[in-house]
């Protein structure tokens, strides 16, 4: 029985997404890889599914990304001129795919992408994870993202 079981477990396959970021990104590649890049405060999250178009990669049982939504009012924009004072900014859940988790009420300073994927059904975005420079907000380098940023402008 132990040998069937093993057999069917072999072949019974889905996939999987892991992370896998190495070391910590410097400021200023950081800042330039980034569209946006702001100080701001958690003031909400919620689990979302994000509907994907995965036809034209043949898989039929990938309808949904569940990802966190987190609701960010902004204190200070760094780079990225169309942000609001409000925004959003989604992200795994922390789980091994790489997603940053953020605590309501807590102040960050955010590294975020624009993502627009076609097989996610032409989805655009704003999402960070924990391979980028996000982290809880820090004077020091708060005060060296902006000395970064004044030298080139990056808005």
């Amino acid at each position: 029985m132990k040998k069937y079981l093993l057999i069917v477990m072999l072949f019974i396959t889905s996939f999987s997404f892991a992370c896998s970021c190495i070391g910590k990104s410097k400021i200023k590649t950081s800042l330039k890889s980034a569209d946006a890049v702001f100080v701001g405060t958690i003031i909400s999250s919620k689990k979302v599914k994000i509907k994907m178009d995965s036809s034209n990669v043949g898989i039929d049982s990938l309808n949904f990304l569940s990802m966190m939504e987190y609701k960010i009012s902004i204190t200070q924009r760094i780079k990225g001129k169309t942000l609001n004072d409000t925004i959003k900014v989604y992200s795994g859940f922390g789980n091994g795919d790489c997603g940053f988790r953020f605590n309501i009420g807590q102040k960050y300073i955010v590294y975020s992408h624009f993502e627009e994927y076609s097989w996610w059904g032409k989805v655009n975005f704003l999402s960070t994870d924990i391979c980028m420079r996000t982290m809880i907000y820090n004077d020091k380098e708060y005060k060296k993202l902006i000395r970064i940023g004044k030298r080139k402008d990056y808005s």
